[in-house]
């Protein structure tokens, strides 16, 4: 019976994947996305071995600014199915801001739980042995919870709060 049930989920994987490529093959502009967050990372690298992280931290906020963008063509795309340019750009242009200012307030709540859960341990003057697991401890249960909120926010054409609310959601469920 568990050779069965590992069969049938052998298929329902590889559906899925086949689909997957399918939909890449068949809509080149859903590349962009990730050709382009692949070039900022290599930029970010190169940048940090050359000239210092000064310049690449600049890298990573044109990152942060491009990428809402781009996310949000590329959900338009597979929500819609229309491959063309013009609605690419013209849904990014829709869903920027409903995908940069929950990510923008996502991040200002990993900052300040950084910060809140650093000032009694700074007292205390164990702050730095503690600040790596303050930040995994703080950054990687926030971004568990809201992981699907820029998908909400195109697919459910959801505001900013609810948006991320229904990440949760999702996620709890």
């Amino acid at each position: 019976r568990s050779l069965q049930c590992q069969g049938t989920g052998d298929r329902m994987v590889m559906d899925s994947l086949r689909r997957v490529f399918l939909l890449l093959a068949r809509s080149p502009l859903l590349w962009l996305p990730g050709i382009v967050a692949g070039g900022l990372g290599a930029m970010d690298i190169l940048l940090q071995f050359t000239y210092g992280t000064f310049f690449a931290s600049r890298v990573v906020i044109i990152e942060a600014l491009i990428m809402p963008f781009l996310l949000a063509g590329a959900y338009t795309e597979i929500k819609t199915g229309d491959k063309d340019l013009k609605a690419f750009l013209s849904a990014g242009i829709h869903y920027y801001f409903r995908i940069l200012l929950p990510t923008l307030l996502i991040t200002c709540a990993i900052l300040a739980t950084v910060i809140l859960l650093s000032i009694p341990l700074a007292i205390m003057g164990a702050i730095e042995t503690v600040l790596p697991f303050i930040l995994l401890g703080s950054i990687i249960p926030i971004i568990f919870f809201v992981f699907f909120y820029d998908t909400a926010a195109v697919f459910e054409d959801r505001g900013v709060f609810d948006c991320i609310r229904r990440s949760v959601e999702v996620v709890l469920n």
